[in-house]
């Protein structure tokens, strides 16, 4: 695609969760290679901060992919919480047909999983028990692979 941009799905609550956002991705992603709009370029999440989970996608920076993207995520009833970044400068919600920029996203407070105490590590050793345990949370919190 010669002018692209780069379009984020910021996914949260339920949608975060391991099967939901995997049909989000499939569904969005097949919709964008049919019309050949677009294509999928990965996707993640940050433990401790929102969104939960991310989607990316290099799409043609035109109104159609743009559009075809926030349709197919009504189509899926995704949460009203849900968002689309355009190049990381453009922020959205999925449902509001005025396209009113939000802004840059809020830096949230870092939750604290597990009641994990947030003091320095005294040892390697303890540094990865911490880190399991966070991941552990997450794990219980969003779902994911056993």
């Amino acid at each position: 695609m010669n002018d692209t941009a780069q379009l984020v799905v910021h996914l949260f609550g339920a949608d975060a969760g391991y099967d939901q956002r995997h049909r989000i991705r499939d569904t969005v992603q097949n919709a964008l290679q049919a019309s050949g709009g677009g294509q999928y370029l990965g996707g993640g999440s940050l433990i401790n901060a929102a969104p939960n989970y991310n989607v990316e996608f290099e799409i043609a920076n035109d109104g159609y992919a743009i559009a075809l993207v926030r349709d197919t995520l009504r189509q899926l009833a995704v949460g009203t919480e849900t968002e689309l970044s355009l190049n990381r400068d453009q922020r959205y919600n999925v449902y509001d047909d005025a396209w009113t920029d939000l802004g840059p996203r809020p830096v949230a407070p870092a939750p604290n999983p597990g009641g994990i105490p947030g003091k320095p590590c005294a040892s390697p050793e303890e540094f990865m028990a911490e880190m399991k345990a966070m991941v552990e949370a997450a794990r219980k919190q969003y779902g994911g692979p056993k």
